[in-house]
Order: C-alpha cells, then sequence, then structure tokens
C-alpha cells in the first residue's frame, strides 16, 4: 500500500498489533463477492463490481469504495484511489492508531493510495 507515493509499510506508519497489509490475500470470486484476509486471521468480506468500461472497481474493502484500475494481468492488480482526510481519520480510529500525524494535515487533504496486489 502506497501512499503520496510512500509505502506505509516500509515507512513504518502501520504499528504493532495491526495487521501487515502486505500479507493479506484478496479473492475476487465470479459471484461478484471478494474476500480479504490477513495472515494473522482478520477477515473482510463484501460485493464488487466493475463500471462498464472496466476501469474501475467498486467495492467496500476497509471502507475506500471506488479503485481506478492501474494494471490488471495475471499476475498483477494496481488499484488507486483518493482517500480524504476523514476517511483515514476513521481507518485510524478503528485501527487504534495515533492521529497526531494525520491531525497535521488541512481538512479537505486527499491522499493519493495505491494498492498493488500480486499473484503468490
Amino acid at each position: 500500500m502506497l501512499m503520496m507515493g510512500i509505502s506505509v509499510s516500509e515507512a513504518g506508519a502501520i504499528p504493532n498489533g495491526i495487521p501487515d497489509i502486505q500479507t493479506i490475500t484478496l479473492t475476487f470470486n465470479s459471484d461478484n463477492t471478494y474476500v480479504a484476509k490477513s495472515s494473522d486471521g482478520m477477515i473482510f468480506e463484501g460485493d464488487w463490481r466493475f463500471n462498464e468500461e472496466e476501469t474501475k472497481i467498486y467495492f467496500d474493502f476497509l471502507g475506500f469504495g471506488e479503485f481506478d484500475i492501474r494494471k490488471l494481468t495475471s499476475e498483477n492488480l494496481n488499484l488507486s484511489t483518493g482517500i480524504s482526510k476523514g476517511q483515514l481519520t476513521l481507518l485510524a480510529q478503528m485501527l487504534n492508531i495515533d492521529l497526531s500525524l494525520i491531525n497535521m494535515f488541512p481538512d479537505g487533504t486527499e491522499f493519493e493510495t495505491e494498492l498493488r496486489f500480486v499473484k503468490p
């Protein structure tokens, strides 16, 4: 996961006790459901769908909603979206992450976020 071009895992933005985003596996099923699992057993489930042109995918993974598809091959899925300061604050509160760094940004700030999935 990259935020504003920086890997959140490598930057130390994810505290101990939070699932390592690098261990999440994501499975899209043909019935338009998905399952995301972390190595420590956390499971996220929901529905997904493409837009008509298949340039965007909609799914509620971690409450993000809509993603632009940057790359889709048999080996890679790269998605990007903008996350508002409010969404990031809510996610940080859900994960019990210190809000001091987030609060330094002005209201209305949007964080460009990219998720990169690689087929194991």
